[in-house]
């Protein structure tokens, strides 16, 4: 798989795109053989849901197909490393990028020509050429009477479609000058028109106007994306929105950075740039002087089931594991530059990147710290080449700065990370039983403050709950990141314990419990509601709970928060077990024995209570096992053998746990099932995974 250069990315310019039976204008086009502007659309094919068949359009005469066939483009590869071929569905190229002098001159024939729709990815057009020619007449005068000009510079350049096939047509128009410097810059405005409103979506800026167009498109499997790029000296950052009947909605990856489609396998790559390459402390100061600009790739793919893109799944690995499954010996490698290894991440695309610092104390005491790192394609087993060097290596594959586990909560990582680095300085102290008790919520030295990464409400921001001690006037401090800042949300509780039902919003404070007349508080609000000790007893987790640490027990905040973020629960099983991802112990290739003993590795349920069996276990790859009780402690932990063939179950087995110390803990059997897939039976007590998807009733 040949990859893009970093070079050509700082260059690289969003591609004048034209869709078939889309205009697609530039008012001054000089005059052609078609009279279009040209273009091409790009496919982000790589989908979660089904297999995406896509089409790349380049001019009206000439087809592209980008042919990324697969659900995430990790889970195609062939024994080359390479994407795996698909077929796409051709789709009737009528005539794109018309401009006013054409519109009248379009063949009549292709007027009724109204495919019917593709069931299996984008639906086929259903108004023709000629209905968007005219429509675009009218949104041209709508627009030009709306911001007050003239109906030339109103269609400076312009989208007009169907974009989502429901038989309504939708435009999006430029209105502003030509491009006027170097940078491929025009400025002006965004409007979005349909039948029912005009209204502007962009205040005025540089928008990228390659090939003479402002806008672009990105396609999804079921979904096209209308994309425009501000303008930056030194990066770009692209604007995604998709039409939904008559709403226009935005891309929960809009205003990221600057998007563009991985031709060789689907991807959307969305590069981030920061200045995040050195810091430095004067002496005596803890203020960090961030400088050295860089350029990070971040990967996508588009998921039917969410209708947008979403971002690679990814986790922090160590350096055993990266030697064991990429033969990358990072410590070898960094030594011999002095570099220390920081973290190593692994993306569910094949993708692995190694973050790696340097620190220098300079003689006049002050403190320089480099950041850089590596990145290796498992999928073609090579480096990364940013910069288009002659060889292509470890140290060659550093885009500058570090890379986030994940960019969609990056941001909160980070600055719930420097937040907790500098909380001894700026404690938050809560007055609630100062008179009560006559003490203060301070915390004496870090050893008291523990804090843990918990999800309260339904989305997709991690809650840093915070506590400066157990002692009864110590309530649960509870925050969240909003535009980039740590907020406190509210506080709760005593002894520096609280209970909560995962993304739901409930809260039930620690005083509460188990008295009787309970009342629950809802977050974000003054609402509460009555605790029902039958209903409510399964529902609720304690926090900081195991996941909890001290703040004099971190040294990597950044990772820290990561692992707690990736290890959040977000449901409860009937029976009140957490529900976490359980992807960190599937990791690597399984060391014990069984037909089935590859299905093992990940967290098993008890799918209803009897009061005696452990709530979830926990198995990994290497024969490992932790059961947790109903109160979330540990029961047991040990290891996990083979026994013999199960003379009951169709194609069962018997597998034997054991203490840590070797002594005899239980036996379950395991077999194939329907609905669920496995299933782990000790003595009647049934185990199922993944809670999310059992059989409803």
């Amino acid at each position: 798989m040949k990859k893009k250069s970093l070079l050509s990315l700082l260059s690289i310019t969003i591609v004048t795109l034209s869709l078939a039976t889309t205009a697609c204008g530039n008012s001054n086009n000089p005059g052609s053989d078609s009279n279009s502007n040209g273009g091409e659309v790009d496919s982000a094919q790589a989908e979660q849901d089904d297999v995406a068949n896509e089409e790349n359009t380049n001019g009206a005469q000439k087809d592209n197909t980008n042919e990324a066939n697969k659900d995430k483009a990790s889970e195609d590869v062939d024994s080359t490393g390479k994407a795996g071929d698909g077929q796409g569905d051709d789709i009737e190229e009528t005539g794109t990028g018309t401009n006013d002098t054409e519109k009248n001159d379009i063949d009549e024939s292709t007027s009724s020509d109204k495919d019917e729709p593709d069931s299996d990815g984008l639906k086929a057009p259903v108004v023709s050429q000629i209905e968007i020619a005219k429509m675009t007449d009218t949104f041209t005068a709508k627009v030009a009477k709306a911001v007050g000009v003239s109906p030339e510079k109103a269609s400076k350049y312009y989208l007009v479609d169907d974009f989502d096939t429901d038989g309504k047509i939708e435009g999006f128009f430029y209105v502003g000058d030509g491009v006027m410097d170097e940078l491929g810059a025009c400025e002006g405005t965004i409007w979005f028109v349909n039948e029912n409103e005009c209204r502007q979506i962009h205040d005025e800026f540089g928008f990228a106007a390659d090939n003479e167009n402002v806008f672009g498109i990105i396609e999804g499997a079921d979904k096209r994306f209308i994309a425009f790029s501000d303008v930056y000296v030194t990066s770009r950052v692209t604007n995604l929105y998709y039409v939904d009947g008559d709403k226009l909605n935005e891309s929960s990856v809009s205003r990221m950075g600057y998007a563009e489609v991985d031709q060789s396998t689907g991807d959307l790559i969305i590069t981030i740039d920061a200045y995040d390459n050195y810091c430095d402390y004067e002496k005596g100061s803890d203020k960090p002087m961030w400088t050295g600009h860089t350029w990070k790739p971040y990967y996508y793919y588009y998921s039917r089931s969410e209708g947008d893109f979403t971002e690679y799944e990814a986790r922090f690995i160590d350096e055993d594991t990266l030697d064991e499954k990429y033969g990358i010996n990072a410590e070898k490698e960094l030594k011999s530059q002095g570099y220390t290894l920081d973290s190593i991440i692994e993306r569910d695309n094949g993708i692995v990147n190694i973050n790696y610092s340097k620190t220098t104390e300079n003689v006049d005491g002050s403190k320089s710290i480099e950041y850089r790192n590596a990145t290796y394609d498992s999928r073609t087993s090579e480096y990364d080449n940013p910069w288009d060097n002659e060889k292509a290596g470890f140290f060659e594959s550093d885009y500058g700065g570090t890379f986030s586990c994940f960019l969609g909560t990056a941001d909160s990582i980070k600055a719930y990370a420097d937040f907790l680095e500098n909380y001894m300085q700026h404690p938050v102290i809560s007055t609630m039983y100062e008179e009560g008790f006559g003490e203060e919520d301070r915390p004496v030295d870090a050893s008291d403050v523990v804090f843990e990464l918990i999800y309260v409400n339904d989305d997709d921001i991690p809650d840093l709950v915070l506590a400066n001690g157990d002692c009864p006037w110590n309530p649960v401090h509870l925050f969240t990141v909003e535009e980039g800042e740590v907020k406190q949300v509210g506080e709760y509780s005593m002894y520096g314990l609280m209970y909560y039902s995962p993304k739901t919003g409930e809260i039930l404070p620690n005083y509460y419990i188990p008295a009787g007349n309970a009342e629950i508080n809802i977050f974000g609000s003054d609402k509460t509601k009555p605790y029902d000790l039958d209903k409510d007893a399964t529902r609720f987790l304690k926090s900081p709970d195991i996941q909890g640490m001290r703040l004099n027990e971190v040294k990597d905040f950044e990772s820290t928060l990561a692992h707690m973020k990736s290890a959040a629960p977000t449901g409860l099983t009937p029976v009140g077990a957490p529900i976490i991802d359980d992807s960190y112990l599937k990791e690597g290739e399984v060391t014990f024995e069984g037909k089935h003993a590859a299905a093992i590795p990940g967290i098993w349920y008890l799918y209803y209570d009897d009061g005696i069996a452990p709530t979830w276990m926990e198995f990994d790859t290497v024969g490992t096992f932790t059961a947790h009780d109903a109160d979330g402690f540990v029961e047991a932990t040990g290891y996990v053998e083979f026994r013999d063939k199960d003379p009951i179950l169709e194609d069962g087995e018997i597998y034997r746990l054991f203490y840590s110390d070797g002594t005899f803990y239980k036996d379950f059997e395991f077999a194939p099932v329907d609905d669920f897939g496995y299933m782990m039976d000790y003595a009647g007590q049934l185990y199922y995974k993944d809670p999310d998807n059992w059989p409803k009733g």
